[in-house]
């Protein structure tokens, strides 16, 4: 295993460090990789990987979540392997809390034998590609690191670009991620996060020849000092800060213990805030990071790669020295809108077998999306199946075309209770489809979450609901909202009467309160053939 740590000096040509915008101080920068989180601190030109799989340098960062962050990596060569391993990959780097089952190893596994073998048609080519893993050692946990094939921009992004999407790109996106789920629930496995940002388009470019920082940009960061900033505006949680002052001496001890005189001249020329650094009183002792003893002093573009191996040492790396920004995706956007790529189902980490199905497994998709049996899931696990992602699949295809929630509650002040889903598919549903008995127990264990005023029971048994009743941000019949989407759809050209009703009819098949009648997702690829808008 191999963690080969960016030269310090060499900051200024690999990446740009600048002050936050007040736009991104505003949104707190998403997840940052701190190591009070369990997150492995990267740096641009950090080479990273193992013997069986080969050996990867950091580019650039493409997002972070709650207990991964996802970088951009080229594949270094090595007369020592032969691979298939595109030369740009996505590394995603697990904090040290996931163990391999929640990084979802087996359902990896199953994915690729199956598309090894071909044993399921062609609908794994619409499954983001994995081409193995490796661990890194770290301070309380290993990490584990999933190499994974590039992607472009998720439908998230082109539907904010444009007020409503093409037709072409909504068919592209529908049609294939229908195949995806074909193939997916074929093996028995339920996608289980299925929403906008986890459906990604395929790069426009040749990943072989791909120009990197033409297409994502410049690396840019902010430091520590920056960083403290943030906890002191209250944009991160945790509200622990970099202690400078014990940086500084911690970075001139190492400096005299390995006679690196210029290593102090090095850190000051980033304020101070580019060495190794610990969290104030919260890791005395240091975090206990693997690192190698290599340098890196070539450019992040460059073939060379390092030609021996180098033993693994305690570092007091704690923190990055520096914090990536995001690239910048928006100059694909305008490509695949005017000319849609192929759609990938991204972000296996939720997934799960139906055979499998344990006391603590769970469907991660947003509220928007999650079906009725995973609002409550400890009461109606039971109900989970393949039928669970195509209630996602149908509030996909409504937002895809219309560029709105299917469904969304919303609350001036705090959060809803949960139960106040089950009222809001209540009311959308109606007698055409009625509460089944479970779901409508749990409304009523839930009833003191409800409007005191409000008799919701009754509104549900007659299926007749007031006009000022409270908590509604969208409001009304399936069928009134699909008569929207037929409004929207005719503002784009192309499209046919026939062709709407069609994804109308598919929407209604599977937005429906009990997953056995839900439409399968072959069911929804046979409506698209017979309707002759299959991409």
């Amino acid at each position: 295993m191999v963690l080969q740590r960016s030269e310090p000096a060499d900051d200024d040509t690999l990446v740009k460090i600048r002050s936050p915008t007040s736009l991104e101080f505003r949104s707190g920068f998403g997840n940052l990789e701190t190591s009070d989180r369990g997150y492995l601190p990267i740096h641009i030109g950090d080479i990273l990987g193992d013997d069986s799989i080969g050996l990867f340098k950091i580019l650039h960062k493409l997002g972070s979540g709650v207990h991964s962050a996802v970088w951009l990596a080229e594949t270094l060569p090595s007369i020592d392997r032969s691979s298939n391993i595109p030369r740009y990959v996505a590394l995603k780097i697990f904090s040290e809390k996931c163990t391999q089952t929640s990084i979802n190893s087996e359902i990896i596994e199953i994915i690729g034998k199956a598309r090894s073998l071909d044993a399921v048609g062609s609908g794994l080519n619409h499954v983001l590609e994995t081409f193995g893993q490796f661990t890194i050692p770290g301070s309380n946990g290993d990490h584990a690191c999933v190499v994974m094939e590039l992607v472009g921009p998720p439908v998230r992004k082109l539907l904010k670009a444009e007020e409503l999407c093409s037709k072409s790109v909504g068919l592209t996106a529908i049609s294939h991620l229908a195949k995806a789920l074909l193939s997916l629930h074929s093996l028995d496995i339920v996608h289980g996060d299925l929403y906008p940002d986890n459906i990604a388009f395929q790069l426009p470019y040749d990943v072989q020849t791909l120009n990197v920082g033409q297409v994502y940009g410049a690396p840019e960061a902010f430091t520590a000092n920056n960083y403290n900033d943030l906890v002191d505006r209250g944009f991160i949680e945790s509200g622990l800060k970099i202690d400078e002052e014990d940086d500084e001496e911690d970075d001139e001890e190492n400096d005299e213990e390995n006679d690196e005189e210029n290593d102090e001249e090095d850190d000051m020329d980033h304020d101070g805030e580019c060495g190794e650094e610990d969290y104030h009183d919260e890791n005395p002792e240091g975090c206990n990071e693997f690192v190698s003893d290599a340098r890196s002093d070539s450019p992040a573009n460059s073939d060379d790669c390092p030609n021996e191996k180098h033993a693994l040492k305690p570092a007091k790396a704690c923190t990055p020295r520096y914090y990536v920004l995001d690239a910048d995706l928006s100059t694909m956007v305008p490509i695949i809108l005017d000319n849609p790529t192929t759609v990938k189902l991204i972000d296996l980490t939720c997934s799960f077998r139906t055979s499998a199905i344990k006391d603590d497994t769970n469907i991660g998709t947003p509220l928007g999306f999650r079906p009725p049996e995973a609002i409550f899931s400890s009461e109606a696990r039971s109900l989970f199946s393949t039928g669970s992602d195509m209630w996602s699949f149908g509030c996909l295809i409504f937002e895809i075309i219309t560029g709105e929630p299917l469904f969304l509650l919303f609350e001036l002040f705090g959060q809803l209770p949960l139960v106040w889903w089950y009222v809001h598919f209540a009311e959308a549903l109606g007698r055409e489809d009625p509460v089944p008995a479970i779901f409508y127990d749990i409304i009523k264990a839930e009833h003191a979450d409800l409007p005191s005023d409000a008799n919701v029971l009754d509104y549900i048994e007659s299926d007749s609901w007031p006009e000022d009743f409270k908590g509604w941000y969208m409001r009304g019949r399936l069928q009134d909202r699909l008569d929207e989407l037929k409004d929207k759809a005719r503002e784009v050209e192309g499209w046919t009467n026939e062709e709407v009703d069609c994804l109308c009819q598919i929407i209604k098949g599977t937005v429906r309160w009990d997953p056995k009648q839900r439409l399968t997702a072959r069911d929804v690829l046979d409506l698209l053939n017979n309707a002759g808008i299959i991409y």
